[in-house]
């Protein structure tokens, strides 16, 4: 028994330390869903058509996309290209940007802040640019 709670014991303080080490390296970007001033998003991307829209129900499904990616801090992330590969932005009713998120390879800006993210990410956006436009 005292083998079993042992063991346990340095389970639960291995964990703790992959949390620790977990929650230190990674960073959400979240996107206030309730801002009542958006009008409309603009996904450009290279890879596929885009996406335009003013519906409510497709503003809601691209915030809660970008809430849900997961980045990573980084202070040597570099920026290759000067044009974007996929750019997000959300516009008011006089098309001002109110936020924008930009894409370039694997590393997003949000706010002039440099952020990695997964090698997936990237197609993940154009499947949702996809999806959405074959509902409209």
């Amino acid at each position: 028994m005292k083998k079993f709670l042992l063991l346990f014991c340095i389970f639960l303080i291995v964990l703790l330390i992959l949390w620790i080490v977990y929650t230190s390296i990674t960073a959400k970007i979240v996107l206030n869903i309730n801002n009542a001033n958006i009008i409309a998003v603009s996904i450009e991307t290279a890879g596929s058509d885009g996406l335009y829209t003013k519906e409510n129900s497709e503003i809601l499904e691209v915030i809660k996309h970008l809430n849900s990616i997961c980045y990573y801090k980084s202070s040597n992330l570099k920026i290759y290209n000067t044009t974007p590969d996929a750019r997000v932005t959300f516009l008011d009713k006089d098309g001002k940007i109110i936020d924008q998120i930009k894409f370039y390879g694997y590393v997003a800006v949000y706010k002039d802040k440099k952020y990695g993210m997964l090698p997936f990410t990237y197609s993940r956006i154009e499947k949702l640019c996809k999806k959405l436009n074959k509902q409209q």
